[in-house]
């Protein structure tokens, strides 16, 4: 007949030296990596915001005048056979008399 006892482990029987291995694990292990990752992710949008500017100042493009808006997508309320472009952000519209044709 064998005999089997559960052992808890030196972790489990020192409560004070279990919690503070689990907050090293999540400050080393979750916090470390999301602050790096967003910190990269902060200074990558950055310097393409940066580089879209440049870009339009060196070749005249139209590319770093929209930099920070979304090209592309309709504003809020804008029906989907509306025209999306300049045409969209003016006030006025010039409209065609379609009923007297």
């Amino acid at each position: 007949m064998q005999l089997y006892f559960v052992d808890v482990g030196w972790l489990a029987e020192r409560a004070a030296v279990e919690r503070a291995y689990h907050w090293a694990y999540f400050v080393v292990c979750i916090t470390t990596p999301f602050v790096f990752l967003v910190f990269c992710n902060v200074n990558l949008i950055a310097e393409l915001r940066r580089s879209l500017r440049m870009r339009a100042e060196t070749t005249g493009s139209r590319v770093g005048r929209r930099t920070g808006r979304r090209i592309g997508y309709r504003k809020w309320g804008q029906a989907a056979n509306r025209e999306w472009g300049p045409m969209a952000d003016r006030k006025t519209r010039p409209t065609e008399d379609r009923k007297s044709g």
